[in-house]
Parts: C-alpha cells; structure tokens; sequence
C-alpha cells in the first residue's frame, strides 16, 4: 500500500477507521499509459469513431483511439 498516492492512502485510513470490518483492494484495473490516457479523453470528449465510447471503455482499456 506504500506506493499507492498520497490521496488514495488518506482516504483508505479514513475508511478503514470509519468502517474497520470493510476490506478495501486496491488497483482493480491496470493504469494505461499516459499519453494514450490524454488521446482516449480527447477522443471520449469529441468522439470521431462508431460506435460511441464510455469511461468505462477508458478505464478498461478497450477505448479504440483513430488509427488502430
């Protein structure tokens, strides 16, 4: 839990201590890359494929960028 943010360990302490029977895992999904990051927000704020793509497909990793 040492590499996790600054802000994500905050926030778990004050779960943990508000609610201790609840376990808390974190990194549910695999962080992209940065920049394809920055491209698949572009592309979710002025869409230019079909079908439309959510958050979720972002977070996910299943967001299709133009040119793949």
């Amino acid at each position: 839990m040492a590499t996790l943010r600054p802000l994500v360990l905050k926030y778990s302490r004050l779960i943990n201590q508000a609610f201790p029977d609840i376990n808390l895992f974190m990194g549910t999904h695999q962080p992209t890359d940065r920049e394809r990051f920055r491209k698949g927000v572009k592309e979710l704020l002025c869409q230019t494929l079909n079908p439309p793509h959510t958050t979720h497909d972002l977070i996910k990793g299943t967001l299709k960028l133009p040119g793949e």
